[in-house]
Formats: C-alpha cells, sequence, structure tokens
C-alpha cells in the first residue's frame, strides 16, 4: 500500500509547518489535507509547494531545491 504525502514527509518539515501555523490552524488543516490526499509529490499544488520550500531552511538547515528531498521514499 502506498503512503500519502502526509505520512512520507520528513519529520522536521511536520513540526516546522505546525510551529509556523500554530496561529492559523485552519492553514495547516488545509496543507495536510492536501498532502494527505496525494501520492506523488508532482501533483503538489504550487501554495503548498512553495510553503514547504520556504520552512525548508528551517527545518533542514538549507533550502532545498528538490522537492522529493522533503520526503521519505515509500
Amino acid at each position: 500500500m502506498k503512503s500519502n504525502l502526509w505520512e512520507r514527509l520528513k519529520p522536521e518539515l511536520k513540526v516546522a509547518l505546525e510551529e509556523r501555523y500554530k496561529d492559523f490552524p485552519n492553514t495547516l488543516k488545509d496543507i495536510k489535507e492536501e498532502l494527505e490526499n496525494e501520492f506523488y509529490y508532482t501533483h503538489v499544488k504550487y501554495w503548498v509547494y512553495s510553503d514547504l520550500r520556504f520552512l525548508s531552511g528551517k527545518a533542514l538547515g538549507e533550502t532545498e531545491m528538490f522537492f522529493s528531498n522533503y520526503f521519505s521514499p515509500q
């Protein structure tokens, strides 16, 4: 069975998302729903991608250029 993108998202990015959107729970819910409904990172909407890319600098120590590196392998 394939894992959705929320399950595969690196834990550091999950923590960064929850920290950034703690005052905006609806935005966090929307991002989480988008990632739960997708199994391939090539289908993620641009606004979700841009948020994750922005947070990668804080969570991963640098801005990761390859979106696939935000997720653990299946």
